[in-house]
């Protein structure tokens, strides 16, 4: 592992482009997962971690997306229909979108839709 290590050039692009730190420091963490199996575990339950964190934030992420596109999704399909040519059916969708609109400000007292 301590053989594969090249530097990097630590100039505004080098630190830009690479998380690593230093090549001693790093050459160092490198040799001592190659040496110490207490360390070797430590770091790989580290890393581990890191993985499912970051599966997790961009899981989590998705779904939030998911949520608010849900939304939006009438008023992104009458657009679609109407982009590919399918006017009729586009604007069929604009009137459900502006009836349901209109049904949701009746009902609740409050405008959703900004005029």
């Amino acid at each position: 592992v301590s053989t594969s290590t090249y530097p990097v050039r630590r100039r505004l692009i080098g630190r830009l482009s690479t998380l690593h730190p230093d090549e001693s420091t790093r050459l160092m963490t490198m040799m001592r997962y190659e040496r110490e199996p207490d360390f070797r575990t430590r770091f790989d339950r580290t890393g581990r971690r890191l993985r499912v964190a970051i599966l997790g934030s961009a899981a989590i992420a998705v779904g939030i997306a998911a949520w608010v596109w849900q939304h939006d999704w009438p008023y992104e399909r009458a657009i679609w229909r109407f982009h590919s040519g399918d006017i009729k059916t586009a604007q069929a969708k604009a009137r459900e979108v502006f009836l349901e609109a209109t049904i949701t400000v009746e009902v609740s007292g409050r405008p959703r839709i900004a005029s």
